[in-house]
């Protein structure tokens, strides 16, 4: 999703909320303009428009009653129903890679915080500061044109309350971005050490990864005091500010009718203009600063395209199905790729070969997508559909085999015949109600075989196929594989006989040695 699609994926709520903000401004005025005109009738003693004038208020607020619950009835479902959307096709990328994710408490901080941040900006803040700036507009052109003293006035008054702004908003960004930092490595300490927990025990360092908890705790702590610092910062910088205006603005107006020559019969009116005037800012001003969180927040949320989250271009040549040229890829200071050129025509079979630590792993993740280089140009030319591939660490679940294979089943290209035969050759018909995650290695490796063998594919991607194999399980990966018509890219460390390849590409250090 790029950021500026966000505005069609709100779009609704935007529009709902600024129009449930203008009804209640017209209300008022209107109310206003008519309380005017009954004050200007009883100092004028016309006494004969007293009724119809309170009759028309007291209608007009019984009238507007109903609309508005309807309409901010109609707001909250829509500000409901586009915030789970979102949430929505945030998980979608997060499962289709184009969110990148580096730990676990980084997913969680992105799907809460950060998300929050996204949706608050577009459903909150978005509709009360269009409404506010429509109705900053209306309230400067109605005092002006009912006094262009008055509304010069207001108008220049009210500008003293985006001073804070300038000071604000960098400072509200840095703590934001520390307070996700201090959230991200918490979250991610604390499921390190669930995760780890017989690990800690093993070694006696329970007290080790309780004290950096606490110290993360701690930090966290301390970063959540300095957000709501800024926030009462902001709160009674603000307060402040247009409890002044508010109250001055009366002093003001009561001035211009003891010497401006202005009338009392237009103080209830301008009353409304200028407070609306004054509090129209209150809803361009939190815009203005909760910009900032959500820049932060979009950055942070690194969503990308599908192009640019999978690092690929499309092919211009009809045979070629996979491509790189001058790849690399490191993690951290840890140097992974060099300068990896390849190129994987349609029906070859190519084997990746090397030591455990050389890079093949992880230049077939770049080539699914699943990784982006650091450098380098990936390509692809075929459907991401079309391919089909096994890693060498699979994901885990605790779903039992056979509801699993169930779920497979009724996946797009699945044959579910062919996927019970697999499993069945493979020796897995006795692990059916066990949960996955309680298999052993092998166990797991011929079960995303079976998965994989089972879908209808153009290339088939395997990365250690044979680690963990018995000799019946690798004589019939053996047979399959050998009867695959399509582009097949195997990668292994160890030596395969019974099959045959058209490319032999070895890999040492992360560089190509040989093709």
């Amino acid at each position: 999703m790029r950021e500026k699609s966000l505005a069609r994926h709100f779009s609704r709520s935007v529009g709902l909320g600024a129009c449930y903000n203008l009804g209640k401004f017209s209300i008022q005025l209107a109310c206003g303009y008519l309380v005017s005109q009954l004050l200007a009738g009883v100092m004028e003693r016309r006494l004969g428009e007293w009724m119809p004038l309170g009759m028309g208020i007291l209608i007009l607020l019984m009238c507007s009653v109903l609309p508005l619950y309807c309409l901010k009835q109609a707001y909250a479902k829509a500000m409901a129903w586009e915030a789970q959307s979102f949430r929505g096709c945030l998980y979608t990328g997060v499962l289709h890679r184009r969110i990148p994710i580096h730990s676990r408490g980084e997913l969680e901080v992105k799907l809460r915080r950060d998300t929050q941040a996204i949706i608050s900006f577009w459903e909150q803040c978005w509709p009360n500061a269009l409404g506010g700036s429509i109705i900053l507009l209306i309230s400067t052109m109605g005092l002006i044109w009912m006094d262009g003293r008055v509304g010069a006035l207001f108008f220049a008054i009210n500008l003293v309350q985006l001073l804070p702004i300038l000071a604000y908003e960098g400072w509200a960004r840095n703590i934001h971005n520390a307070t996700c930092q201090a959230e991200e490595d918490l979250s991610t300490w604390m499921l390190e050490g669930y995760h780890g927990a017989h690990v800690l025990k093993c070694y006696g360092v329970q007290s080790w990864y309780l004290n950096r908890f606490y110290q993360l705790e701690k930090r966290v702590m301390n970063w959540g005091y300095r957000a709501e610092g800024a926030v009462t910062a902001e709160q009674v910088v603000f307060q402040a500010i247009d409890s002044l205006l508010n109250y001055g603005s009366y002093v003001m107006l009561g001035l211009f009718v003891l010497y401006g020559g202005l009338p009392v019969s237009k103080l209830p009116l301008l009353m409304i203009l200028a407070g609306y005037l004054f509090s129209s800012m209150s809803a361009v001003f939190p815009w203005w600063l909760e910009r900032a969180k959500y820049q932060e927040a979009w950055r942070r949320l690194g969503w990308k395209t599908e192009t640019e989250g999978n690092g690929l271009e499309p092919l211009g040549v009809e045979r070629m199905v996979l491509s790189c040229q001058k790849v690399s890829k490191a993690f951290g200071e840890r140097q992974v790729l060099t300068g990896i050129s390849l190129k994987i025509e349609m029906g070859q079979r190519v084997l990746l070969r090397g030591e455990n630590g050389s890079g093949k792993s992880t230049l077939l993740r770049i080539l699914l997508g699943l990784e982006g280089p650091d450098r380098g140009v990936v390509s692809l030319g075929v459907d991401r559909t079309r391919i089909s591939y096994v890693l060498q660490e699979e994901a885990q679940t605790n779903l039992s085999v056979e509801d699993l294979a169930q779920v497979l089943q009724q996946s797009p290209g699945m044959d579910g015949q062919a996927l019970r035969r697999h499993m069945e050759r493979f020796g897995l018909n006795s692990c059916g109600n066990q949960p996955l995650s309680q298999l052993s290695g092998g166990q797991q490796k011929r079960f995303f075989l079976s998965a994989t063998l089972a879908k209808s594919c153009d290339v088939l991607i395997l990365d250690e196929p044979i680690n963990h194999l018995d000799v019946d399980s690798m004589a019939y990966l053996t047979e399959m594989l050998q009867s695959y018509t399509g582009t097949l890219v195997v990668c292994t460390h160890m030596a395969w006989p019974g099959m045959a390849w058209d490319q032999v590409v070895e890999l040492k250090g992360g560089v190509t040695l040989g093709g």
